[in-house]
């Protein structure tokens, strides 16, 4: 599926989570309006600086889930690229991070000092601006969100361009996007 414009992908975010990007992107001065958060995204994201530092940032499973994607060719379903990521064996079946003291409280996937579960991952990539995702998988007007991922998962290319290639051996098994029924005659 081809992506989106810039601006209606990440107009289709809530703002907490643009405000939440900007901030990991050394951003001091957040706009207030939704509006002008998705215009300084877009004059922020392609940086080539903010995207080496961001890239330094990320742990060892985040990184190795990235180089997953690219190898795939930059974008794929969120379930497939949550697959490919389980087959690699990066994920864990429990989050570490510690449960709040309040009973009331939850903890949030972008907030994972060490990406674990399939969420935490795709937060933490999406926080520091190197992937981002598309498509309301409902087909609602609702937003997206850290804990609420879109259908498919991208790596914008103004992006892909500052990233180094991913190691040999990367390679990934391409997605059949259409089973067609055969006759064994």
């Amino acid at each position: 599926m081809t992506a989106p414009p810039l601006r209606e992908a990440f107009d289709a975010y809530k703002t907490e989570t643009l405000s939440a990007v900007l901030g990991q992107a050394g951003v001091s001065a957040i706009p207030k309006t939704k509006e002008d958060k998705v215009s300084l995204w877009i004059l922020v994201m392609p940086d080539r600086k903010r995207i080496e530092r961001s890239l330094s940032q990320l742990t060892p499973r985040c990184r190795k889930a990235l180089e997953l994607l690219q190898a795939a060719g930059g974008e794929l379903r969120t379930s497939r690229f949550e697959s490919l990521v389980g087959r690699a064996g990066l994920l864990e079946k429990q989050s570490k991070q510690k449960k709040p003291a309040e009973r009331w409280a939850t903890t949030r996937p972008e907030d994972a000092v060490d990406p674990a579960t399939f969420l935490e991952v795709l937060a933490a990539l999406v926080k520091h601006g190197l992937v981002w995702t598309h498509t309301n998988p409902a087909g609602t007007n609702a937003k997206l969100a850290f804990d609420a991922p879109g259908r498919f998962v991208i790596i914008l290319p103004i992006v892909a361009a500052h990233l180094p290639p991913p190691p040999k051996g990367t390679e990934t098994v391409r997605e059949v996007p259409q089973v067609l029924a055969a006759s064994a005659r």
